[in-house]
């Protein structure tokens, strides 16, 4: 998704389709150095956040920015992870609160040809 960045990654969850949609809740891990902020949702291009909804609606076969509302960026704040440093208390209850919202055991199916987790490798 970010070319040229090798310590980029992601976290995937998938919540089976409903009649109306299917969902993904996706968790990036970006480097702070260079994607500081998600920056202005409204712009088109130059923010993260225009960089994610262009490669998402791109994933998806969908146009950009016609289909950009498709794609809803997280409530949750950023969480910034230091591997030079351990998380204070602070920023492992909000990474917990984010992982265990994503993957929550009742939107999920087992058993099926679809997977309901997937990350970078």
């Amino acid at each position: 998704m970010f070319h040229g960045h090798l310590h980029d990654r992601f976290l995937s969850c998938y919540a089976p389709p409903t009649k109306f949609r299917t969902l993904s809740h996706v968790i990036l891990l970006v480097n702070k150095d260079i994607y500081y902020k998600l920056g202005d949702f409204n712009e088109d291009d130059g923010t993260l956040a225009s960089i994610i909804r262009k490669s998402w609606c791109s994933a998806l076969g969908i146009s950009y920015p016609e289909m950009k509302h498709l794609v809803d960026i997280s409530r949750f704040n950023p969480i910034y992870l230091n591997l030079n440093s351990p998380l204070s208390s602070d920023q492992l209850s909000n990474l917990n609160q984010l992982i265990s919202y994503i993957s929550k055991e009742a939107t999920k199916q087992y058993g099926q040809d679809q997977r309901s987790f997937g990350c970078s490798r």
